[in-house]
């Protein structure tokens, strides 16, 4: 199974440059021109170890790397470390383990006995759109919030579209 973990990221002016063809002075188009995207998106990306090794890529800001990083960071370069076993995650499942949100009890409940909580998702208006139905609905699995009400603490949120190959 190939994956892509993404980070979520805002569009800025220099990304959506590349996106979107220049139309001059910045005012508003006469006409909207078909944005430039690869034919295949994942075209762009780097190979999953070369991500791994700028991902993990530690510097004088994180003393305590990956220590100090997001949860994500955090666990998938625990391995940089002397010593330390590698991370190895080759599906869904695993890295739902590492990131602690594995279904500990499959007859459980949704966000009980130690399991996530969950929500299934069967249409989009996403980018995903193309791939979401009701047969290959979008899941969303998530930190449970605490019974009390309170802001859980450590919250993860991960989606994913079984039509597509990232979550």
């Amino acid at each position: 199974m190939r994956w892509w973990v993404l980070s979520v990221f805002v569009l800025s002016g220099c990304l959506l440059d590349k996106v979107v063809p220049a139309h001059g002075d910045g005012a508003a188009p006469k006409t909207v021109q078909a944005p430039n995207l690869p034919v295949d998106v994942f075209e762009t990306l780097k190979a999953p170890a070369d991500a791994k090794l700028e991902l993990c890529e530690a510097n004088a800001e994180h003393p305590l790397f990956p220590d100090d990083a997001d949860r994500l960071t955090k666990e998938l370069c625990q391995d940089i470390k002397p010593g330390a076993p590698p991370v190895n995650v080759t599906g869904l499942n695993d890295l739902l383990k590492l990131l602690g949100l594995d279904f500990k009890d499959p007859n459980g409940g949704n966000g009980v006995g130690g399991n996530p909580g969950f929500a299934i998702l069967g249409h989009s208006s996403a980018l995903t759109a193309r791939k979401v139905t009701s047969i290959t609905p979008t899941v969303f699995v998530f930190t449970p919030p605490p019974a009390d009400g309170s802001r859980p603490k450590g919250y993860v949120f991960l989606a994913y579209d079984p039509g597509e190959e990232f979550v």
